[in-house]
């Protein structure tokens, strides 16, 4: 609750640092990362996403693809350092094909490049999902 209050921000990251090193996995590492990207700590907050990754031990893409999305909206949003989020985006979207949010972030990013045509391919392959984002991009960009 604090933490999606963004209250006492430091209290939170200390907690969840002590649950990452008492039982260092994915999951406490990956939920130490989210609290320190909220503290404004990014570079400590990448270096806890990548050990959220080292110790995952599972075939799924999701958490992979998470975990790329997630620093790429850090990078790109929070941090004001969106050259560190393209790459993100894109493994995201290697990584996870359907994530329509992915594709979403990307496109919005190429766009902004002027890769038009990167982009308007990458909101086509997800606009029938179901999901409004991609087809209201698209309108925009067309």
């Amino acid at each position: 609750v604090l933490l999606a209050l963004g209250e006492d921000l430091q209290a939170v990251v200390a907690a969840r640092r002590a649950r990452a090193e008492a039982a260092p996995g994915f999951a406490t590492h990956a939920d130490l990362a989210v609290a320190l990207a909220e503290a404004g700590a990014f570079d400590d907050a990448d270096a806890a996403y990548l050990r959220a990754l080292e110790a995952y031990r599972d075939v799924s893409p999701f958490p992979v693809a998470w975990v790329a999305f997630q620093r790429g909206v850090m990078w790109a949003e929070h941090a004001d350092q969106p050259e560190k989020a393209l790459p993100l985006y894109e493994e995201a979207v290697r990584r996870l094909p359907g994530y329509v949010r992915a594709h979403v972030h990307l496109a919005e990013m190429l766009a902004q490049r002027g890769e038009q045509a990167r982009a308007l391919g990458l909101l086509v392959a997800v606009v029938g999902g179901g999901d409004p984002e991609p087809a209201g991009l698209l309108a925009e960009l067309l």
